[in-house]
């Protein structure tokens, strides 16, 4: 049975439509070029949907690729920002402890100064346990004499030159007299050193030093003492204790831990004696060192102080 695909007219055979005179197909092969077609247009419709997705995948892909560029750069900025703020906060908190030392190294060292300025000997029973504060006290008894001795010699210029004084240079005069000061200073703590080792109780230099240092709270209250007169100008007092303070460091203080330290435990030496060969011991060491710095920082100095009077 055949079928016109134009009028719908059937019949059993022929090549033609016997109503309308169309070419007639069999059902089975319309059905299969239907089915062409239907293939076809499926397929059509797979290439052009294909195509359409491949266009917005290539197109989505910058799009991806930047918002990963930008989630990277902004995890690195918050990773720097972390960093910085941890940073920050480890130079506070270190900063915090360096204060916090500072403060309890100063309270230590006034209790230390205080108790010692009262009860000076009992540092014998501590021996080097005290050493760190007795560093301090030296420097510091060391730099207030030295102060002082600077503005003595400015005061003395503008004493007697009046309104023509030059400008005193700082750094020389201050420099000199705390070099030589702590030259002076060790070559006691040498001489006491020494000399105890040899005939005394056995103390070690570091001991030494501690007990020397415990002993200087006055000193140092003098030498303040004295920068203080000296800045308001006045120069006799300033002078005669910038002196006391120069005995004290050098001559009194030692003295008195020579006799104390070989009367605790004397090997063969009277205390006596001890006085004498410190004394001995001290003059002959300010003459080799006299001797040996003179030419240099004394020189120094009159140089400064020649290009002072060059300039009036």
């Amino acid at each position: 049975m055949k079928k016109c695909n134009q009028c719908g007219f059937e019949q059993e055979d022929g090549k033609f439509c016997g109503k309308c005179g169309s070419p007639l197909e069999d059902k089975a092969t319309a059905q299969s070029s239907e089915s062409d077609k239907s293939e076809k247009a499926d397929g059509i419709n797979q290439s052009v949907s294909q195509q359409a997705s491949d266009e917005e995948n290539q197109g989505s892909q910058p799009q991806t690729s930047e918002q990963d560029e930008i989630a990277a750069t902004t995890a690195q900025r918050e990773t720097t920002v972390q960093n910085s703020s941890s940073t920050a906060s480890q130079n506070a908190q270190s900063e915090n402890d360096t204060v916090e030392k500072m403060k309890e190294t100063s309270k230590e060292f006034w209790s230390y100064f205080t108790y010692y300025l009262k009860q000076p000997s009992h540092i014998f029973a501590e021996r080097g346990n005290e050493f760190t504060n007795g560093i301090i006290n030296i420097v510091a008894m060391l730099f207030l004499f030295s102060l002082s001795t600077y503005f003595l010699f400015r005061n003395f210029m503008s004493a007697t030159m009046g309104s023509f004084s030059p400008s005193v240079p700082f750094f020389p005069i201050f420099g000199n007299t705390l070099f030589f000061t702590a030259i002076f200073i060790v070559l006691v703590i040498a001489i006491l050193f020494g000399i105890n080792k040899l005939f005394g109780s056995e103390y070690s230099f570091k001991e030494i030093i501690s007990v020397y240092g415990g002993h200087l709270s006055l000193t140092t209250i003098v030498a303040a003492a004295a920068f203080i007169l000296l800045l308001v100008k006045a120069n006799l007092i300033g002078m005669i204790l910038i002196a006391i303070v120069f005995g004290l460091a050098i001559t009194t203080t030692p003295l008195y831990l020579i006799s104390s330290l070989l009367t605790r435990k004397s090997k063969s030496l009277d205390p006596f004696y001890g006085y004498l060969i410190y004394t001995v011991a001290v003059a002959v060491g300010f003459i080799i060192l006299f001797t040996i710095l003179a030419d240099s920082a004394v020189g120094g100095l009159l140089d400064d102080l020649e290009d002072i009077f060059y300039y009036l």
